[in-house]
């Protein structure tokens, strides 16, 4: 019996590799994860876009279509920095001229915008300040007869919400909607003597009416391009 225990303790000293190996530590897992971390990209960010070819800044051209008084195309400029202040400046170019019934209207329009966009997205709110200057011209009756004229002009200021959905790749689309209290209304009427029968005092009368105290402000479509 003392031969084989001795002959098994022989057989385990010479073959060291039937003996059981230890089980190594396990590494520490904390600073595997933090090399992770940091070794990781930053988050893109997923905001709106604030800034084009000047840091910080948005601006480019656009068109717009503007409904009630006076219902033209504009033409302008877009100003946005960053993110949450805006300017924008329009001026009407078509129709310049154009004939209603038994009028020929001449029109001029221009409005400028101050604008601040709370949440850093669409949604603006602001001020508007423009302009309009409007000739109707009714010829006479009889032939060699002097022309009347009604000339409407007056300056606005007023309030003026309205949202421009940007797109990262630089189009944008606009909705406005505001009033223009009139700050200096004029409307003048020139009739040759004896005054011909005409409807521009009717006319007239109508926009001493209606447009004396201010006009609405309804843009149905702005569309544009930041750089």
């Amino acid at each position: 019996m003392r031969n084989l225990v001795a002959s098994l303790a022989l057989l385990v000293a010479v073959v060291p590799g039937m003996a059981p190996a230890a089980a190594p530590d396990d590494p520490p897992a904390a600073p595997a994860a933090a090399a992770a971390a940091a070794a990781a990209p930053p988050a893109a960010d997923t905001g709106p876009r604030t800034e084009g070819v000047i840091p910080g800044l948005l601006f480019g051209p656009k068109v717009s279509t503007t409904m009630l008084f006076p219902p033209n195309v504009m033409v302008g400029f877009e100003l946005k920095v960053i993110g949450y202040v805006g300017a924008s400046f329009e001026y009407g170019v078509y129709p310049r001229s154009l004939a209603v019934d038994k009028y020929e209207l001449q029109m001029t329009t221009w409005s400028a915008g101050l604008r601040a966009y709370p949440f850093r997205g669409a949604f603006f709110v602001g001020l508007v300040l423009g302009k309009y200057d409007i000739t109707a011209t009714q010829q006479a009756s009889t032939p060699g007869g002097q022309p009347s004229t009604l000339n409407v002009s007056s300056l606005y200021l007023g309030p003026q919400i309205g949202w421009k959905w940007a797109f990262d790749f630089g189009l944008f689309l606009g909705l406005n909607l505001g009033y223009g209290f009139s700050l200096d209304y004029q409307s003048t009427l020139v009739e040759p003597i004896p005054p011909p029968s005409t409807d521009l005092q009717t006319l007239k009368e109508n926009a001493d009416k209606y447009l004396k105290t201010g006009v609405p402000i309804f843009t149905l479509l702005e569309l544009g391009w930041l750089f």
